[in-house]
């Protein structure tokens, strides 16, 4: 895997914040630098709030954390674009929160959403609409959580939890009003 600690916002020893109180926020990186990144201290948290939408193509990872939480909230709709997982949480219970007022689409070419050695990863969008392309990986202690709530929601990929050898992760996907899933793989 590459990782990089490179991002279009980082957070390091202290805790950033990123607040458009009208209109949205757009973060776009290059190859291999992350869109968000939560690194090198527990207490260090990256926050990024828009009134409407927030929009992120990463190179790399849409959001990261190694060390501390993510938090990205927008009024309307988030949309993550990403080269290798949209989101990805790993180690001592650093999480990453996405919330939307009405839609969250994430777009990766590995993974939608990836937890491991504890990570936490929580999608909501109120009781609107979801559309993910990817895997959802959770292992070694990882948590996922993620909800459908419409007919045009959808997770377009495989969900793989510890790969069935343990059951220290968890992956709660919750399809109503006619979400989908539509498995790819294996």
């Amino acid at each position: 895997d590459t990782v990089s600690y490179y991002a279009g916002i980082r957070s390091g020893r202290g805790s950033i914040h990123v607040i458009a109180t009208e209109g949205n926020n757009t973060i776009t990186t290059g190859k291999n630098v992350s869109g968000i990144v939560s690194y090198s201290n527990k207490k260090g948290n990256a926050t990024v709030e828009a009134a409407e939408n927030n929009t992120i193509a990463a190179g790399l990872d849409g959001a990261y954390t190694k060390a501390g939480n993510i938090t990205v909230t927008a009024g309307n709709a988030n949309t993550i674009t990403a080269n290798q997982d949209g989101l990805s949480a790993t180690g001592d219970k650093n999480t990453i929160k996405l919330h939307a007022g009405k839609s969250n689409t994430i777009k990766a070419d590995q993974n939608a959403m990836y937890a491991t050695y504890d990570g936490v990863i929580t999608v909501k969008s109120d009781e609107e609409r979801s559309m993910m392309e990817g895997n959802v990986t959770a292992e070694t202690g990882g948590q996922i959580s993620a909800d459908y709530n419409t007919s045009d929601s959808y997770l377009l990929g495989k969900v793989m939890t510890d790969n069935g050898e343990t059951t220290d992760s968890s992956t709660t996907l919750n399809f109503k009003n006619g979400g989908q899933w539509l498995v790819t793989g294996d």
